[in-house]
């Protein structure tokens, strides 16, 4: 039989002012939560028995959508990633460490368009970017020095189709979400995969499997783990949407 999920805790913002946002996006990872509010996000942690308590907030004008890995937090804000790490400035301080900007200032859109960590690898996107053609930027942390956040490489289609809505990385693999392609189909949509053994090369393409059809929007939203991955297709079917996993 399946396990459910049940609630076990809810937890509330420490900050009680009205319009707090609070849960406005979330990242969790290794016993620590992250969830943002009106201009601040708010670190919790999970103790012997369970239960979460608030540990410490990080103010700034940011928190649409970060993500969290280990001992790495990165956060949305003003056309920028913000990278903080755990006890950078003492124990559980999460302070500051460096700020990413888009790698093409000048076709910068919508940066950060969406982000996904996986160990020391810091996947972004900007599916404006270059005349809605889109791109996607991987970073890895200790690239061309300690703490740089260096480009590893840049990810780019012809065409102008958004690449990059979503983005989701691990286990090795990069998951590009490309809902707007145009195939057979009008937006049918496909999800591109990059290999970091072939030095992130292009391993596979995967599309919607059964019937196609116009506006179905495959790799609207993904997600990847080790060998699987989840694909969202916003409009799959009549009038809904629908989940997609491929090993």
């Amino acid at each position: 039989m399946a396990q459910l999920f049940v609630e076990t805790q809810k937890i509330q913002s420490p900050d009680t002012v009205q319009y707090a946002y609070f849960g406005r996006a979330l990242a969790i990872s290794d016993g620590y939560l992250a969830a943002s509010g009106n201009n601040a996000v708010h670190i919790y942690k999970r103790d012997a028995q369970g239960v979460w308590t608030f540990l410490r907030t990080i103010n700034g004008t940011f928190g649409y959508q970060m993500d969290m890995s280990n001992d790495i937090l990165a956060i949305e804000g003003n056309d920028e990633v913000h990278i903080y790490y755990r006890d950078q400035g003492g124990p559980e301080q999460w302070g500051w460490v460096k700020t990413l900007s888009s790698p093409d200032p000048n076709n910068e859109v919508n940066f950060p368009a969406a982000i996904d960590l996986w160990q020391d690898f810091l996947a972004i996107s900007d599916d404006k970017a270059f005349s809605n053609s889109g791109r996607v930027y991987l970073f890895e942390k200790n690239l061309q020095g300690t703490d740089n956040w260096g480009k590893v490489n840049t990810f780019a289609v012809s065409g102008s189709d958004d690449l990059g809505t979503d983005v989701s990385i691990g286990g090795g693999k990069l998951a590009i979400g490309y809902p707007l392609k145009s195939g057979t189909w009008s937006f049918e949509g496909e999800v591109r995969i990059y290999d970091q053994n072939t030095g992130w090369g292009l391993d596979k393409v995967l599309s919607k499997s059964g019937a196609h059809g116009s506006y179905d929007m495959f790799g609207k939203s993904i997600s990847i783990d080790d060998d699987k991955i989840l694909v969202g297709a916003n409009l799959g079917g009549p009038g809904g949407g629908f989940f997609h996993a491929e090993d």
